[in-house]
């Protein structure tokens, strides 16, 4: 079973940052990554919300057409763009969302 918030320890990427936190939700409340995942494999899409340093908060859908049950969660969501440039855009939490 995956944690509820994954590692947000050092990166590999610069030295001295950590990685953001990735909080899941279905309809409304606190989920763990497994619940998560078997709503996402139903609903197949799903929204993040992303809040950065500056205080700043973002969303971006998450089409997820192609997520099957083999499909790895994180790996999934360190994929996208907003995670690959998590350093230079200060982003501290990464929550996504089923309603």
């Amino acid at each position: 079973m995956q944690p509820l918030v994954p590692s947000s320890g050092k990166s590999a990427g610069k030295k001295g940052s950590t990685l953001p936190s990735i909080v899941y939700f279905v309809s409304g409340g606190e989920s763990t990554a497994e619940d998560f995942k078997e709503a996402l494999l139903k609903a197949k899409r799903a929204e993040f919300k992303l809040t950065y340093a500056s205080g700043a908060v973002k969303t971006s859908p998450w089409k997820a057409e192609q997520f099957d049950s083999n499909s790895d969660l994180i790996a999934n969501i360190r994929s996208r763009p907003f995670w690959r440039k998590r350093i230079s855009e200060g982003l501290e939490k990464v929550e996504v969302v089923i309603d």
